[in-house]
């Protein structure tokens, strides 16, 4: 015969279910039509307390979010669109203005894991986490808001850079995704749309969906095909392949779009795969028109064909990169473009 619950089983039980409640604040307070019922129950050793949210019938869709509100977070207007995803802008009580990326259906998972990635990186250079809720068949990442958009929008309304900014950002970006490899995680989708811009002209290494644990084995690549390494458009990845080998390859890539407005082996389409595959057979490194090696200092060049190069083996490291003489000496960061862009060391 089961024993009648006493006093302190019965106060025990009040405070898991305060603890409870306070730990679901920010999720419980969504819609007014939402009403969340906390049920304490008696009768089951196993399952005390009970959790359920009553809401409209209505599947959610990650397009259906603006207006709404979690807690202390707002949604407001959708200011861009993903693969998967929603961009919303956002914002928390206190006026921290953030950016809010919402998923729905089977890619919720992915959003889980990239939230799980993000909230373990503290760098000034990758955009930072700030809160990961799963709402219905729908889940919610709020982030750091970049307010200039993204480098490849900025280069094509300002090119040629001048070569102070284009030495800033290629430190930058290295140092960031340096940094990202000493945790043990490849990004494996570095492209211009996922650098963005603060209103300092900072960049802010964004979008981790495709982030992966560089000691894992070689799976299939959503990067961009053509930010894709080579070896991984020939499909000649050895055993023990290093994952970080396909940032440093589109480092290389960013760093030659920042010079040149252009693709370093040209337009390249997912459906002419054989003819990519040619055009990197016959290809050593990328080649510079005579004016765009008039517009970067020779170091730069050098740099970005280190990056570039073919065999991985001897593609250069981020550490060799950055303990070259380009980087090492004093940068004058004026605004001698009219960028808006403050003075900073970096």
């Amino acid at each position: 015969m089961e024993k009648e619950p006493n006093a302190s089983d019965r106060e025990e039980k009040r405070c898991r279910l305060r603890n409870v409640w306070e730990s679901l604040k920010d999720i419980c307070a969504i819609c007014v039509a939402d009403k969340l019922v906390l049920k304490e129950k008696t009768d089951d050793e196993q399952s005390l307390i009970s959790i359920k949210i009553e809401s409209p019938k209505k599947k959610w869709r990650k397009e259906n979010f603006e207006g709404k509100k979690f807690g202390q977070y707002g949604i407001y207007g959708i200011s861009g669109f993903g693969g998967m995803s929603c961009v919303y802008n956002a914002g928390r009580a206190d006026g921290m203005a953030l950016a809010c990326k919402i998923v729905d259906g089977s890619s919720v998972a992915m959003l889980r894991k990239e939230s799980d990635i993000l909230r373990r990186l503290q760098h000034k250079n990758i955009i930072s986490f700030r809160h990961y809720i799963e709402y219905h068949n729908c889940g919610l990442l709020f982030m750091e808001q970049a307010e200039m958009r993204d480098i490849l929008d900025f280069v094509n309304s300002h090119w040629p850079l001048d070569r102070n900014i284009r030495r800033r950002w290629s430190k930058e970006l290295i140092f960031a995704v340096k940094y990202l490899h000493s945790t043990g995680i490849v990004h494996r989708d570095i492209k211009c749309e996922n650098i963005l811009l603060s209103r300092e002209l900072h960049i802010k290494l964004a979008d981790f969906g495709s982030a992966h644990q560089a000691s894992d084995r070689f799976k299939v690549c959503a990067c961009n095909i053509e930010y894709l390494p080579p070896e991984v458009i020939r499909k000649q990845i050895p055993v023990g392949y290093d994952l970080r080998m396909i940032d440093v390859w589109s480092v290389g890539v960013v760093l030659f779009i920042l010079l040149t407005r252009r693709m370093p082996f040209g337009p390249m389409v997912g459906s002419e795969l054989d003819a990519i595959k040619w055009k990197y057979a016959n290809t050593c490194e990328p080649e510079f028109t005579e004016y765009e090696k008039k517009l970067a200092e020779p170091l730069y060049i050098e740099i970005v064909k280190k990056l570039l190069r073919f065999d991985f083996v001897s593609r250069a490291s981020f550490q060799d990169i950055l303990a070259s003489r380009y980087y090492s000496r004093s940068m004058d960061l004026g605004d001698r473009k009219g960028y808006h862009c403050k003075h900073a060391s970096v």
